[in-house]
């Protein structure tokens, strides 16, 4: 079926444009974007449960807060008192520790390596420049969800005691960037 239009530029002329159709049409239009809420859908399920159980009110009875999978009662308990949760200063005290040694590291070594990079010609500096890249065309969230899958299917199980042993090389003094070592031993399963 076409539909047919006069042209205005000439006179008496019929001019016929094909009219899209079909089920072709149809996918090639909406396909993408419905996969694409589909997948933001998917990324934003967690951050929802997360916001929503912020608002469940702690049952003390079955232990400290950190499994949090049933609903009790609405509370603003957890917004009103942020910092009344057990282990919360604790926690904030590791991140903020580890994001200063991180930051202080990472700038260092990628001070080094970019020097490296740009003065000199060496063996592999493809390679080099290919892994400086990924961590940069992979999003966060793919990275945060492929970390979760591996420390889940591993049964990696962390304490303080062990996370103080691992980050302990990286911030002693006599210690270079390039000299921090994880052993496996600080990971108790």
């Amino acid at each position: 079926m076409t539909a047919t239009a006069l042209d205005p530029t000439t006179t008496g002329t019929v001019r016929t444009k094909p009219k899209g159709g079909g089920i072709g049409h149809f996918l090639g239009k909406w396909a993408l974007p419905a996969f694409t809420l589909l997948a933001i859908i998917y990324l934003l399920i967690p951050i929802a449960v997360m916001i929503l159980f912020s608002f469940n009110r702690l049952d003390q009875t079955l232990g400290d807060g950190r499994s949090n999978y049933q609903w009790h009662a609405f509370s603003l308990d957890a917004w009103a008192h942020p910092f009344d949760w057990p282990g919360l200063a604790d926690a904030l005290r590791i991140s903020m520790t580890v994001a200063v040694v991180s930051t202080i590291g990472a700038t260092i070594l990628g001070t080094l390596i970019g020097l490296a990079l740009t003065r000199y010609s060496f063996k592999g500096r493809g390679i080099v420049n290919g892994l400086i890249f990924l961590p940069m065309a992979t999003p966060e969230v793919v990275m945060g969800a492929s970390l979760l899958t591996l420390f889940v299917a591993t049964a990696l199980r962390r304490s303080e005691a062990a996370f103080r042993r691992s980050i302990r090389p990286a911030s002693s003094p006599s210690s270079s960037p390039t000299s921090c070592s994880t052993s496996a031993t600080s990971w108790s399963p």
